[in-house]
This record gives structure tokens, C-alpha cells and sequence, in this order.
């Protein structure tokens, strides 16, 4: 079972299901390019991440896994 989720949080869509944190979040970084590619560099989604339990996943640990991704890439 994929632990994370990653939420359209707008339109209320699941995106992709994930083993871990990162992958989820290099998903999410994938498909707003892919958005702003299709609809103009103004567009924009709201994504959550939640666990497979439909907790949401903590603020602190997406912030810190950003900035642990933007530091490598």
C-alpha cells in the first residue's frame, strides 16, 4: 500500500499515491508544470498531502522535505 497521497486539494482529486514524502512532492512540482504548460505560467492548484489513512500530512515535515529537495536539485 502507497503510505502518501497527493491531493488536487480544489477540485477535491487524487493525483498519485506514493511511498514516500519526496516522491510525492517531486509529483506535485511535475504536475504544475504540466499545468501552467497547458494553461498560461498565471495558473495555479492547491495540492494537500495525506496519508493513506486521510490524515493530512504535517506542514512542518512538507516544508522540510522541500527544503532538504531544493538544497540537492
Amino acid at each position: 500500500m502507497k503510505r502518501i497521497q497527493l491531493w488536487d486539494s480544489f477540485n477535491n482529486v487524487l493525483i498519485s499515491k506514493h511511498n514516500t514524502l519526496e516522491g510525492a512532492i517531486l509529483k506535485q512540482r511535475k504536475h504544475l508544470k504540466k499545468v501552467k504548460k497547458a494553461n498560461g505560467q498565471n495558473s495555479y492548484l492547491t495540492y494537500s498531502f495525506k496519508y493513506a489513512s486521510g490524515q493530512e500530512v504535517e506542514q512542518q515535515s512538507i516544508n522540510r522535505v522541500k527544503y532538504i529537495l531544493d538544497k540537492c536539485l
